[in-house]
């Protein structure tokens, strides 16, 4: 319990914490077709997450404007160090069409306005919880 009181629960990260970054044709080459393939599952993320939440097909510009975003988040992440980019993700498509949980306009019931907080209590609790748990091994 000592060790879980000394340490702080959050760390502020720098970008050159692992070194000035060095930048090669086959690291260029890798991060460009990791990007490329990323642009391409977000649009289609986009699509579906609109035809299982019954909305619109989203307009190109805010196709763009999504991608934009994910870019300026992804390089923020780098830039502090994170290490991963900012993307959307198929697995929370695919969890709204099994809950048929969504936020759309047209339908904002009870239970859809609910399930975006408790969440983030939940995965809030885990990581608390997680703290205590690893520091004891």
């Amino acid at each position: 319990m000592r060790n879980i009181l000394r340490e702080s629960f959050a760390i502020l990260s720098f970008s050159v914490q692992f070194g000035i970054p060095t930048i090669s044709v086959a690291g260029f080459a890798g991060m460009l077709a990791a990007t490329i393939s990323s642009i391409i599952e977000s649009v289609g993320d986009y699509f579906a997450a609109a035809r299982l939440s019954n909305a619109e097909a989203p307009p190109p510009h805010a196709v763009n404007r999504g991608i934009a975003t994910e870019g300026f988040a992804s390089i923020i992440s780098g830039m502090v160090g994170a290490g991963h980019p900012t993307t959307s993700y198929s697995g929370n498509i695919g969890a709204i069409g099994i809950t048929k949980v969504s936020m759309n306009q047209e339908s904002r019931d009870h239970l859809s306005s609910l399930v975006n907080p408790l969440m983030h209590v939940l995965i809030l609790s885990i990581d608390i919880l997680n703290r205590f748990s690893l520091h004891d091994i």
